[in-house]
Protein backbone atom coordinates (compact mmCIF):
# COMPACT_ATOMS: atom_id res chain seq x y z
CA UNK A 1 0.00 0.00 0.00
CA UNK A 2 1.51 3.32 -0.80
CA UNK A 3 0.34 6.56 0.74
CA UNK A 4 -0.97 9.23 -1.84
CA UNK A 5 1.22 12.24 -1.29
CA UNK A 6 -0.27 15.16 0.60
CA UNK A 7 -2.53 17.66 -1.58
CA UNK A 8 -1.00 20.78 -1.30
CA UNK A 9 -4.82 22.30 -0.72
CA UNK A 10 -4.92 19.97 1.95
CA UNK A 11 -1.73 20.92 3.70
CA UNK A 12 -2.63 24.30 2.85
CA UNK A 13 -6.19 24.01 4.71
CA UNK A 14 -4.96 21.62 7.28
CA UNK A 15 -2.18 24.80 8.17
CA UNK A 16 -5.25 26.91 8.30
CA UNK A 17 -7.06 25.49 10.60
CA UNK A 18 -3.95 25.01 13.16
CA UNK A 19 -3.35 28.61 12.53
CA UNK A 20 -6.95 29.20 13.79
CA UNK A 21 -6.85 27.19 16.37
CA UNK A 22 -3.92 28.59 17.96
CA UNK A 23 -4.39 32.38 17.03
CA UNK A 24 -8.14 31.34 18.74
CA UNK A 25 -6.33 30.15 22.02
CA UNK A 26 -3.81 32.76 21.99
CA UNK A 27 -7.06 35.37 22.02
CA UNK A 28 -8.85 33.66 24.76
CA UNK A 29 -5.35 33.21 26.76
CA UNK A 30 -4.78 37.16 26.50
CA UNK A 31 -8.52 37.58 27.23
CA UNK A 32 -8.54 35.39 30.59
CA UNK A 33 -4.87 36.81 31.75
CA UNK A 34 -6.61 40.58 31.23
CA UNK A 35 -9.74 39.28 33.32
CA UNK A 36 -6.79 38.06 35.79
CA UNK A 37 -5.38 41.54 36.17
CA UNK A 38 -8.39 43.05 36.44
CA UNK A 39 -9.33 41.63 39.47
CA UNK A 40 -6.09 41.45 41.15
CA UNK A 41 -6.32 45.23 40.56
CA UNK A 42 -9.79 45.16 41.96
CA UNK A 43 -8.18 42.86 45.19
CA UNK A 44 -5.54 45.58 45.78
CA UNK A 45 -7.83 48.28 45.88
CA UNK A 46 -10.18 46.60 48.08
CA UNK A 47 -7.97 45.84 50.51
CA UNK A 48 -6.63 48.91 50.92
CA UNK A 49 -9.78 50.56 50.77
CA UNK A 50 -10.29 47.94 53.76
CA UNK A 51 -7.55 48.79 55.86
CA UNK A 52 -7.94 53.22 55.53
CA UNK A 53 -11.33 52.47 56.83
CA UNK A 54 -10.08 50.34 59.90
CA UNK A 55 -7.25 52.70 60.55
CA UNK A 56 -10.10 55.69 60.47
CA UNK A 57 -12.14 53.54 62.87
CA UNK A 58 -9.42 52.73 65.40
CA UNK A 59 -8.32 56.48 65.65
CA UNK A 60 -11.99 57.57 66.53
CA UNK A 61 -13.95 60.70 65.74
CA UNK A 62 -11.84 63.63 65.95
CA UNK A 63 -12.99 66.13 68.41
CA UNK A 64 -15.29 69.44 67.54
CA UNK A 65 -12.94 72.57 68.10
CA UNK A 66 -15.53 75.11 69.97
CA UNK A 67 -16.80 77.18 67.58
CA UNK A 68 -17.34 81.33 68.09
CA UNK A 69 -20.36 80.81 70.18
CA UNK A 70 -18.74 78.68 72.43
CA UNK A 71 -17.05 81.02 74.62
CA UNK A 72 -19.76 83.57 75.16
Amino acid sequence: MTQAPDVPDDREARFEAMLREVLTTEEEALQRRSAKDLRTVARYRAVGAKERFERSRAKGSKSRRPGPEAGR
